[in-house]
């Protein structure tokens, strides 16, 4: 009866992004948060790139829940 308590406690759990992950928008950096609630250990790397095609990003706040990044961490394209 215990595992299936753990089971439903943990069943909400967010899983963090295993591979890489790649920031093109302001708006994939805003929506971060809500796409990935409590996410704060990336498994994977992360790349902003800040390009013609995803629009300029002003700030990346939308990042403030990261805390531990285990795979590269790369800014791309930034001027």
């Amino acid at each position: 009866m215990f595992f299936f308590l753990g089971l439903m406690f943990n069943s909400n759990a967010q899983t963090c992004i295993p591979d890489t992950i790649i920031f093109i928008s302001q708006a994939q950096v805003d929506a971060f948060p809500s796409d990935y609630p409590g996410c704060s250990e990336i498994l994977g790397t992360v790349i902003i790139e800040d390009n013609f095609f995803g629009g300029q990003m002003t700030n990346l706040n939308g990042l403030i829940q990261m805390k531990t990044i285990a795979g590269d961490f790369q800014i791309k394209g930034s001027k």
